[in-house]
């Protein structure tokens, strides 16, 4: 049975960092987007200056910038998964990185264990603490859904989908997948059989998609004859470097064994990881390469049946699973050194999260 997954997206916004008095203290903030609303500073206390100064007669009544100017992303030393946790709730993290000065970027996905479904959540359920110190108001974070989504298809055309009378159905499949993603979500498709094409490139314009749906069909001959599943993969990741912003996914579609070899599983899986793309796939019928696709999609994110009619609604779960995705973006009020960040969500169902450590230079 296709288990749906909510994939949450966390990416860290572009949000201004606190400046600082001399003791480390956050003495302004920024509230932007889906966070709390903003309180008073306190309680994440940052790292102490390599220089400091004897302390004002009074205290200032406008923020005092500090006098050590912040590391630029280059400088970030490392950030890391370290724990993931659920209790009534499942969470998948994937994607843990910086994406600009003081800004972490992560993905998360809430699921309900006993049922499969995807468990909905906004900014007013997260929760952070950073050294075991929690935040409240203070803490600077956004979140948005489905923000900047680019999503590509790469669907097999070889003329083994005829004979198994699938063509109709993967039309409707692919339909329920872009019909079931945001309205800004921007979708490319490859077609593959002997060769790959790009059919169409990303274009928020559903109906232009939706057009070429409806004329995909097989070549004749030879074109159609053989599986080029590795080779399209690597073309369709390649294909998301021209998208900088945002967030990606490939979703693939294949009743065969790769039996071109233009590229291997490792070059694809080699690339894909190059692009962070998040992949979804699934197989239809008995000689499909299960095992490629597991590797490459991970063991959540594949589905396999036997049946063309199930196709539909397959595609359209992994479009909902996309579609909730959640931009959230957290800034860190540290400056330098050694720190661990929890991330809690806490839902009506149960509560999950994870923790990560990261270094300041």
């Amino acid at each position: 049975m296709y288990v749906s997954r909510l994939t949450l997206i966390a990416t860290l916004a572009t949000l201004a960092l606190c400046g600082c008095d001399d003791d480390g203290s956050p003495l302004s903030k920024v509230d932007e987007g889906g966070g709390p609303p903003a309180g008073e500073p306190g309680g994440a206390a940052g790292d102490v200056p390599p220089a400091p100064r004897p302390p004002p007669a009074e205290a200032p009544d406008t923020p005092t910038p500090s006098d050590t100017p912040p590391p630029t992303p280059t400088d970030r030393a490392d950030v890391r998964l370290d724990d993931v946790w659920g209790e009534g709730v499942e969470i998948d993290v994937e994607e843990l990185r910086w994406a600009t000065d003081g800004e972490l970027l992560f993905r998360v996905g809430l699921t309900d264990p006993a049922t499969g479904e995807t468990v909905a959540a906004d900014a007013r359920h997260f929760r952070f603490a950073e050294d075991d110190v929690p935040l409240g108001a203070e803490a600077f974070y956004d979140v948005q859904r489905a923000k900047d989504l680019r999503v590509v298809l790469v669907l097999d055309l070889s003329r083994s989908i005829l004979e198994a009378d699938a063509l109709e159905p993967l039309r409707g499949a692919a339909r329920a997948l872009v019909e079931s993603l945001p309205r800004e979500a921007r979708v490319s498709i490859v077609g593959f059989a002997t060769d790959h094409e790009l059919l169409v490139d990303f274009t928020a314009d559903a109906a232009e998609v939706l057009d070429v749906i409806d004329r995909l069909r097989p070549q004749e001959g030879t074109a159609g004859r053989f599986t080029n599943l590795w080779g399209a993969v690597r073309f369709a990741a390649d294909h998301l470097t021209t998208e900088r912003e945002g967030s990606r996914a490939i979703v693939v579609f294949s009743d065969g064994r790769d039996n071109v070899a233009e590229a291997d599983l490792p070059t694809a899986l080699d690339v894909v990881d190059l692009v962070d793309a998040t992949v979804y796939a699934v197989g239809l019928g008995a000689d499909v390469d299960t095992d490629g696709l597991a590797r490459l999609a991970g063991g959540d994110r594949v589905t396999m049946t036997s049946d063309p009619a199930a196709l539909a609604e397959v595609f359209g779960d992994i479009g909902s699973r996309l579609g909730e995705w959640l931009t959230v973006t957290y800034v860190t009020p540290k400056r330098r050194g050694r720190h661990t960040l929890d991330v809690t969500i806490e839902v009506a169902r149960g509560a999950a999260g994870f923790r990560a450590s990261f270094s300041l230079p």
